[in-house]
């Protein structure tokens, strides 16, 4: 067989995979007659269609104010519509940049669409997205991550096959430019995971790695430019939320064998060399979530893997408050999406893309949760 044709063999087989860890769940999901509704603006969201077109008109400023107290306020926070991407986009990453929200890689387009290298940039208040140096490479379901005012992505998968790279590169506004990395040590390459910056390092958590959860931890220590292996996951898990609150470094959700093997799992690490410890179960178990700190509060928005819609897609967010060990329920999203990320800018939440349904359905919309 020729290049082209391994290739097309690689794409059916990582489709045959996508497709044999979806499917069942999809046809339970099917029987269940209950609508997913965007309730922004009424419209059903859940007959499976690919993509969801909705106008954006009078685009609420983003204010700047401070984030509200997210146990206290709950009932005062909602979410508005803000400027969408530039085309529908899922399993790329999100971060906060220079106060700017940043969308990294994913699959472009409708559909199965193809990974992209594009880097795209919206700051507060702007009606556009704007682009920024595109990476050296086609890519989704990367860790991305900022320290130190750098932009970092370490580790993903590419094309139609999920194929793990455990590559890395840095992005600075001075050189304006992709810098290579080291990359991930190479039995541990991968991607879907999840990445955070913590104590001065770079942490990568859990992902795939030949279609495969594994437990997997590893730190970029930046003085000396070198992987460490951390303490692994108690469990293999991917498509997880990850996050520092009050200086320990929570993880939660996620999953482990496909989109219906998902976890309510919350695990601590309170120093790097230190031991996982259990904590409280989130409300609601999903995988493919989007999550960020706010207000020194793990939030996890969306995910699919719901039996309970059509769709199969998840609508409910919850905050992970430390100190209490608890969970605290915040407004469903009104467009329900898994497959992206999330970041706080301007004193909001901020969810862009996504896919209104199970497996592939990309969207363009962007909205943001705040007073």
């Amino acid at each position: 067989m020729g290049t082209n044709g391994s290739a097309l063999r690689g794409a059916l087989l990582g489709a045959a995979w996508v497709l044999a860890t979806h499917c069942s769940e999809q046809r339970a999901a099917a029987t269940d007659s209950a609508a997913v509704t965007d309730v922004s603006t009424g419209a059903d969201i859940s007959a499976g269609t690919a993509t969801l077109d909705i106008a954006v008109q009078d685009t609420p400023a983003d204010s700047g104010a401070s984030s509200p107290d997210l146990k206290a306020d709950a009932t005062t926070l909602s979410w508005q519509a803000f400027p969408p991407l530039p085309a529908p986009r899922q399993e790329h990453a999100v971060v906060a940049w220079n106060e700017r929200l940043i969308v990294v890689g994913g699959y472009a387009g409708t559909g199965f669409g193809p990974p992209s290298t594009s880097v795209l940039a919206w700051q507060s208040g702007a009606a556009n997205w704007t682009a920024l140096p595109d990476l050296p490479e086609a890519l989704h379901h990367a860790h991305a991550a900022v320290l130190d005012g750098k932009l970092y992505v370490a580790g993903f998968l590419t094309g139609f096959d999920f194929a793990h790279d455990g590559r890395g590169w840095t992005l600075t506004e001075a050189t304006a430019k992709w810098t290579s990395m080291p990359g991930l040590p190479a039995a541990t390459a991968r991607g879907g995971g999840c990445a955070t910056a913590w104590k001065g390092q770079l942490w990568v958590l859990g992902g795939l790695r030949s279609l495969k959860s594994v437990a997997s931890v590893d730190r970029f220590d930046v003085a000396t430019q070198a992987w460490v292996a951390g303490p692994a996951l108690p469990e293999a898990r991917d498509h997880l939320a990850c996050g520092v609150v009050a200086d320990q470094l929570v993880v939660a959700g996620g999953r482990n064998g496909g989109v219906g093997n998902h976890s309510p799992k919350t695990w601590t690490l309170a120093t790097p060399g230190g031991a996982w410890q259990s904590r409280a179960l989130m409300a609601v178990s999903r995988g493919g979530v989007a999550a960020a700190v706010w207000q020194d509060r793990l939030v996890v928005a969306g995910g699919e893997g719901n039996k309970a819609t059509k769709s199969g897609v998840f609508a409910e967010v919850e905050a992970y408050d430390l100190a209490a060990d608890a969970w605290i329920r915040l407004p469903d999203m009104a467009v329900p999406r898994h497959g992206n990320g999330a970041a706080v800018v301007g004193g909001r939440l901020h969810v862009p893309g996504g896919a209104t349904v199970q497996l592939f359905g990309a969207v363009a919309d962007h909205d943001g949760l705040g007073p």
